[in-house]
């Protein structure tokens, strides 16, 4: 008879995902509270980072919230991965909980860049637009602008909201729920013997 706690391919395949997934999510949130960004921007654009204008208290405050987001965005894709590899029903759980607070968590950050954060950085934008342009020529400097940001937010978002849809689809499926309810059948009739 085969063992009911072992997971089926799909288990290991997603449980894999989410402990390599959760290392780019940290690091994607994290890195921009780590690393001076004044520092990276000046490395990007190739000017001094001393000549570009301090970070609004917005942006960083912004860098600090999606930075805590990610924290817990990997520990609950840790735990849910370690779940899933042991087919108990809290990591399938975890993975449930991170699709849905990634999905909304998302969609309230990208509206708050969009509406709040982008109009408040919007004269750094310019600063800095005029300090990179001032390290070469104009018609070299590569501009800087909102748009930039928003677009910069979705390309990091995106990968996470595609993944929280695919553990959606993956880990409601009848087949999954019936591997779970086995495991824990199997869980509970090893406790009783």
């Amino acid at each position: 008879m085969p063992d009911r706690r072992r997971p089926s391919a799909t288990l290991i395949a997603i449980a894999v995902t989410n402990l390599v997934f959760a290392a780019f999510v940290l690091a994607m949130g994290v890195l921009p509270n780590v690393v001076d960004i004044n520092w990276a921007l000046g490395l990007m654009f190739g000017v001094s980072a001393d000549s570009l204008p301090p970070i609004p208290e917005e942006v960083s405050f912004y860098y600090r919230v999606t930075g805590a987001e990610a924290i817990v965005e990997s520990l609950l894709l840790w735990a849910g991965g370690i779940g899933l590899l042991l087919v108990a029903h809290w990591g399938r759980v975890a993975c449930l909980i991170y699709a849905g607070l990634t999905l909304v968590a998302h969609v309230l950050l990208t509206a708050a860049e969009v509406l709040l954060i982008q109009p408040a950085a919007e004269p750094w934008l310019i600063e800095l637009s005029e300090a990179v342009a001032w390290g070469r020529h104009a018609a070299e400097a590569p501009e800087v602008s909102a748009l930039t940001g928003v677009a910069t937010g979705l390309c990091c978002a995106s990968p996470c909201i595609a993944y929280s849809l695919v553990l959606f689809a993956v880990l409601t499926r009848p087949a999954v729920k019936d591997e779970f309810k086995r495991a824990r059948a199997g869980a509970d009739g090893v406790e009783k013997s």
